[in-house]
This record gives structure tokens, C-alpha cells and sequence, in this order.
């Protein structure tokens, strides 16, 4: 009778997608933020492992269906950092949301979505001109 060894190597499947925590995600920014600020972190996590379990974030839609090269903000595909990217103005868009996914690295990829929603505080940005009155 012959023996021998048998290695088996077991690989993770793509059997879970990545879920969004912590979800609705908001948050209320002043309308003079500077470009490049960051507004919200968004986090996923997949429980899978290796590339299976590597989360990359992308901003999908946003308010009024707009794309995302129009959108005055965007997303670090892997942090999830939500910055800035043109400047704001309340009187002209008073809040947005944002439609956000993360995917994982699989094969095949799988995916989740949440909305981010963004509202503006007002600064006084406007001049206004003292009322006089003149009185006989």
C-alpha cells in the first residue's frame, strides 16, 4: 500500500457583497466651505476576504440627475471620503443627495448603495443695503 500527501488549498468564494454601515448617512455643511473639504466618510464592509472583501466607493447619481462630473462633489474611491469639488451656493441648491456605491473586488464583483444626503447652512454672502427713512 502506497501513501502520499495531499495539499488543499482552500480559496474564499465571492459569496458576501459589501454593506454599508451606519446608514442614512447626512450631514449639514455651511455653504462657504472651501473646495477640497471633506463632508462625510462612508464605510462598507464585505466579510469576505482578500479582493474579495476590497471595497471601492463611487459616486453613481446625485440630486435631479445630475452625473457625476457635474456634481460639486466627489468621492476617494478607496477611502470613502466625500469632499468638495466646486464651490456651493445655497440660494441657487439648498441640499442634495447623493447616490453612492461600493463594490468589492470579486468575481464576480458584488455591490451596495446608499444615499447621502447634504444640506446647506445659509451664510450671510448676500449685501444688503441699510433701509433709510425720511421723515418731514
Amino acid at each position: 500500500m502506497d501513501t502520499g500527501t495531499v495539499y488543499i488549498d482552500v480559496s474564499d468564494a465571492n459569496t458576501h457583497p459589501p454593506v454599508f454601515e451606519n446608514t442614512p448617512y447626512s450631514v449639514k455643511i455651511f455653504e462657504d466651505v472651501p473646495i477640497g473639504t471633506t463632508v462625510l466618510m462612508v464605510s462598507a464592509t464585505d466579510q469576505d476576504s482578500g479582493q474579495n472583501a476590497r471595497v471601492v466607493y463611487k459616486l453613481i447619481g446625485g440630486s435631479d440627475g445630475e452625473r457625476e462630473e457635474e456634481s460639486p462633489f466627489m468621492i476617494d474611491a478607496s477611502t470613502g471620503a466625500i469632499t468638495t469639488s466646486k464651490e456651493l451656493d445655497r440660494e441657487k441648491v439648498s441640499s442634495y443627495i447623493l447616490t453612492v456605491s461600493a463594490r468589492d473586488k470579486g468575481i464576480p464583483p458584488m455591490s451596495d448603495t446608499s444615499d447621502v444626503w447634504i444640506s446647506l447652512n445659509d451664510v450671510n454672502d448676500n449685501v444688503s443695503f441699510p433701509l433709510l427713512l425720511l421723515c418731514s
